[in-house]
Order: C-alpha cells, then structure tokens, then sequence
C-alpha cells in the first residue's frame, strides 16, 4: 500500500513539473497590408534586441503565424527570393505541375512572368524600419501595413 501511495505521488510531482514546463511564448497571427489589401510572399523577420528571434513568410492571404516570448520586437520586411516570387495553393499543384509538362521547351518563347513589386527599402532594414511588434498581441490579427518603393 505504501508503495503505490509513492507510485502515485512520483507520478502526481512529475505531471506538475511538465505542466509547469511551458517556455512561455505566445502565439501571434500577423496580416501584412498594402493599401489596405493583404499582401503575399513577405519575409517578416522579428529582432530582440538586435538579435534575430523568428521569421516566417506570408501566404496567400497576407497571414501568417509566429511564436514569440512576451515583450516588444522590431520587425523587417521584405519581398525577394523565390518564396517571395511565388506563392502555390497546394490545390493548385497538380495543375502547374500539368502545366509546366506542356511549357515549350525554348525559354525564349515563353511568356514572361511578371515580377512581384517590391517594398519600400527601409522595411528591410533593422535601423530604418518603423516596424515593431508587441507580445502578448492586443489585437487579432495584428495589422502591419506597408508602403511599395
């Protein structure tokens, strides 16, 4: 008997400890806005203290999601890459994927894309950006809007 009230006071000390475990960070949905209207392919990568803390890229509808320990963080933001270039709705994979099969084999004669406009250059800089983020957010999503150059 005394040793199942052991067993089962280990186990009861063990499940406080875990649940008490948790790193502290909170999730945070952040829309990027240009002109009012959500904007994909941004790359938005969050400093603390001059130090990278996180980063994620936008989707299709101008969201997207972090995990950031509570307090303020300064935010850049930019648009170049191939990520940023393009952005695929996994539903529409297997048509691009049909697509890209029937693309004529010159490059030449094949219709140029048209490329994604960029930001302002001071989002993309940690000096110059006006981009900041408080955690816990008090709104959900937060709204960051930004200018084109």
């Amino acid at each position: 008997m005394c040793r199942i009230a052991t067993l089962a006071g280990f186990f009861l000390v063990m499940l406080l400890l875990v649940a008490g475990c948790g790193d502290g960070r909170k999730t945070v949905n952040i829309m990027v806005l240009k002109d009012s209207v959500p904007l994909p392919g941004v790359e938005l990568v969050f400093f603390a203290d001059e130090a990278q803390f996180a980063s994620g890229f936008t989707d299709a509808d101008g969201m997207t999601t972090i995990l950031a320990l509570p307090g303020e963080y300064k935010v850049t933001a930019s648009r170049r890459g191939k990520l940023s270039e393009t952005i695929i709705d996994p539903k529409d994979a297997p048509k691009m994927m049909m697509a890209a099969s029937k693309e004529p084999k010159d490059k030449a004669a094949a219709p140029k894309k048209a490329k994604i406009e960029g930001l302002a250059e001071e989002y993309g800089k940690l000096d110059m950006t006006p981009l900041s983020l408080m955690v816990p957010a008090t709104s959900n999503p937060v709204e960051l809007s930004v200018k084109g150059p």
